[in-house]
């Protein structure tokens, strides 16, 4: 008998496994019907599809970022050029 997608081989852990799935799917049956009762029943909304750009768009800095002066730091010039890992010294 080859059931490995249940785990086991044991007939008795495979049909409790369906037998559990079956109740789950009633439980979920008599609550949607519930709802319904209530008033409470479920929009189904339209499927939104992705835009074609959405993959490809990729972050810029606005001109306001990349046009202001670089701050003034002691030693920022000569730690850009050092490897990494070195000391300050």
């Amino acid at each position: 008998m080859r059931a490995k997608p249940f785990g086991t081989a044991d007939a008795a852990i495979i049909l409790a496994h369906i037998r559990r799935g079956i109740l789950r799917a009633a439980a979920l049956h008599q609550m949607l019907l519930a709802r319904v009762a209530r008033g409470r029943d479920l929009v189904i909304l339209p499927l939104r599809m992705p835009r074609k750009s959405a993959h490809r768009r990729q972050w810029t800095r606005p001109e306001a970022l990349t046009n202001r002066p670089a701050r003034h730091c002691p030693g920022a010039a000569s730690a850009r050029h050092r490897p990494p890992g070195t000391a300050t010294g």
